[in-house]
This record gives C-alpha cells, structure tokens and sequence, in this order.
C-alpha cells in the first residue's frame, strides 16, 4: 500500500518543553489495550522502575466499561507532564512507554484502497507552523507503506479516486488563482454550492455556543472582524485552504458531506482570515492553532459545524 504524507510530515518533532500550549493539558488520554497491559506488566514486575512512579502510575490508571485513561490532575494536566514541560513516563522509560494517542498525536490518518494518507493536525503549534508559514506550496509525497492492500469493489475504489482527483483539482486552483473572490467562486461551484453571503460576526456568535476546551478562545472570537483577502492571497491562507482538504474531504467517503466540507474548509480559512491581525503571520498561526484545537478535535462541535453548513 502506498503512503502518501505532506513534504512537511517528516521535519515535524514535538518540541516538548518549549510548546506554549501542552497537548498534555486539557485532554483526555485514553490508554490503549496493548499499552495497559504493558503498564499492568510493569507495576507487576521487579522492573528498575522507582516506588514513586510506580505508584502513580497504578493510582493515575482509570479503568472503565469504555476503557482505560489517566485520571487528570488539578488543571486537568497529565499525572505525568512535569513541570519542566516533559514527560515522566518519555524520562524515565522511553518514548515507547507512550499509550497510542500520544504516540501519535498531532497525527492523523486516512485509509483508501490503494494507499494510506498521514498529515499532521494544526492544533499543534509547531504543526501550525510547519503547515502554515512555509512559502512553497504543498507536495505530497509518495513512498512504499508497510501496509497491506485489502480488497476493494470497484465502487470503493471508483469513490476514492472521484475524492482524490477532486481534492487534487482544488488544490490547482488554489495556487493558480490570485484573489480571494475567484478562489472562493471556484472552490465552491466544484461542489455545486451556492456562494452565499457569509458574515464573519454570525459564525463567531455560533462558534462561541459550542462546547468550549480553552476559554482563551472567547478572548478570540470577541475580536472585530475585517474584510479582508479580496486582492491577492497571502500563502498562509493558501495553506490553511489546502491543510483543510487534505484532512477533511476523504472523510465525505463516509458521512457523504462534500459540499459541507467543502464550505468549512472554505469559510472558516475566510474568517480566520477576517480575525487575524493585518499581516501578522504568527497571530494567523495561534488563531488557526485554536481554532484546530476547539473545532476539529471534538468530533461534537465539528458536527456541528457542518451541520451549520448543510443548513446554508
């Protein structure tokens, strides 16, 4: 199976202590089965591990009918974020005593027939900035997977490639055009959407209704809005565009919102846009870092979102 990531997926590394805004803090960290047993077998042996942590880790371990997760502390921190911004368990075990998630976050994935697609998500500082501020446009890139090839129907396959040569095109046109307007236009009438008058104030109001992770995203959304992008567009804007693509059309496979995708990827490039301050390309990165964290890491408020789009 091929495996086809961003020319920008492989310079990322987390950057650990120096984050401002720790994935270890105000999530919750679900612990997958092979990592609990591996924690079971731990707390169960005579490994070199200190009667401390130890301790806690059989005491931060929550075990539920839905699974395990780590209990949080105060400030909804991991038991195991130090306050030197590191990682207990990464100190004194390793990288691999990582669960899952952590393993993986800010990664995300997308399986299709024949290949296997891996970004990184925006909610991430440093993935925003890899994403964001780099003045080429995006590539992807191709190598040969570690996957093996299931089998398909035609019709599967007939879907994945009508997405991908349509996400493709959308991604041509991005570049290719100058200014915000015909961007807009075009993007939209390869989904049949109508182009229709879309005010920055409304969506701000709507948005601030959902379920909250970061009360510093009012302080975000209770900025004035300015009309913005109408001549030429800055590559920050043209990125975020193509970052939004990327993740979020394969998913229309499945729930059969296009155009809604199509339309949040669009609007909200355009309101962020609106929100930012002129020509400050780091402000544009921390709001699409926030906007990322609150929208599209809670499944409940991105289905919202495009329900939002479905009824315009």
């Amino acid at each position: 199976m091929k495996h086809i990531f961003p020319d920008y997926y492989k310079a990322f590394h987390c950057i650990a202590d120096r984050c401002r805004h720790s994935c270890c803090i105000g999530w919750e960290i679900g612990v997958d089965e092979e990592t609990l047993a591996f924690y079971d077998g731990l707390l169960q042996s005579d490994a070199p591990l200190s009667a401390k942590l130890k301790n806690k880790l059989a005491s931060s371990l929550c075990r539920g009918e839905e699974g395990a997760t780590f209990s949080l502390c105060e400030g909804d921190r991991c038991p195991f974020l130090q306050q030197d911004g590191l990682c207990e368990l990464i100190c004194h075990l390793g990288e691999g005593a990582l669960c899952q998630i952590c393993s993986d976050h800010p990664r995300f994935y997308h399986f299709f027939c024949d290949r296997k697609e891996t970004g990184i998500g925006l909610c991430c500082e440093e993935a925003a900035r890899l994403i964001l501020l780099q003045k080429t446009p995006m590539t992807l890139l191709e190598e040969e997977g570690s996957e093996e090839e299931e089998s398909f129907d035609e019709q599967e396959r007939q879907e994945d490639e009508a997405i991908i040569a349509l996400r493709d095109q959308m991604f041509s046109l991005i570049e290719e055009t100058e200014d915000w307007q015909t961007c807009e236009n075009g993007l939209l009438s390869l989904v049949s959407a109508q182009n229709t008058p879309f005010a920055p104030e409304e969506y701000a109001r709507f948005l601030k209704d959902l379920e909250r992770l970061d009360p510093a995203w009012d302080d975000l959304l209770a900025r004035p809005v300015f009309e913005k992008g109408k001549e030429t567009i800055q590559q920050p804007v043209r990125r975020l565009l193509t970052y939004f693509l990327f993740r979020h059309l394969p998913d229309a496979r499945y729930d059969g919102k296009l155009t809604e995708r199509v339309c949040f990827a669009v609007f909200s490039a355009k309101f962020l846009l609106a929100l930012s301050k002129e020509d400050d390309t780091e402000d544009f990165c921390n709001l699409a870092r926030a906007f990322s964290a609150e929208i599209e890491y809670s499944d409940e408020n991105l289905s919202a979102v495009l329900s939002y789009f479905t009824a315009d």
